[in-house]
């Protein structure tokens, strides 16, 4: 699962489409590597594994689901980009008060 999601976010920020490529790709081999040799080793059965492999496949859906659908409702809302490391909440605040008072002329305590 988490090598699942660690593909979706390279996914995300590289729009090339040969990182892409390769990131699902080396993400694939990884994955199944990982789980036939916990066959191989004889830690679970081959049924075990394919469970885990459909179990994971569906959690990692659910959250590409819930993340794409989190962006839509914020697209139609209007309220911007989510926040990141790039863009905090605290810093949007500060900028659009500052940028407020100097438009108007005035700070934000002086008397009208």
């Amino acid at each position: 699962m988490v090598i699942s999601l660690v593909i979706y976010l390279i996914c995300l920020q590289f729009h090339t489409m040969r990182v892409r490529v390769t990131a699902i790709t080396a993400g694939s081999i990884f994955i199944i590597a990982m789980g036939l040799s916990r066959v191989f080793l004889g830690h679970h059965w081959l049924t075990d594994v394919m469970a885990g492999w459909i179990l994971g496949l569906a959690w990692v859906a659910i959250v590409i689901l819930a993340h794409r659908l989190f962006h839509l409702v914020r697209r139609r809302e209007h309220a911007g980009a989510a926040p990141s490391f790039d863009r905090p909440i605290v810093r949007d605040v500060v900028a659009d008060e500052l940028h407020d008072g100097e438009h108007s002329g005035r700070g934000k305590g002086s008397a009208e």
